[in-house]
């Protein structure tokens, strides 16, 4: 599964990312954007922390 993080929300996501020790091992960076899923995350979970810091995203 790809997290697609929206243009206007990578500096937010990457802040989040440099801090967040958990985010870090839900997800690998392919390119800005783009996100590779790690097997095993409770995507649900992942959800609601980027929504809890209002990063615009999609996954798929």
């Amino acid at each position: 599964m790809t997290l697609y993080v929206r243009f206007g929300w990578v500096s937010k996501f990457n802040d989040l990312y440099n801090r967040d020790e958990k985010v870090q091992s839900m997800v690998a960076n392919k390119t800005g954007i783009k996100w590779a899923i790690n097997k095993g995350v409770d995507t649900d979970e992942l959800e609601r922390i980027l929504n809890a810091h209002n990063i615009k995203h999609d996954m798929k």
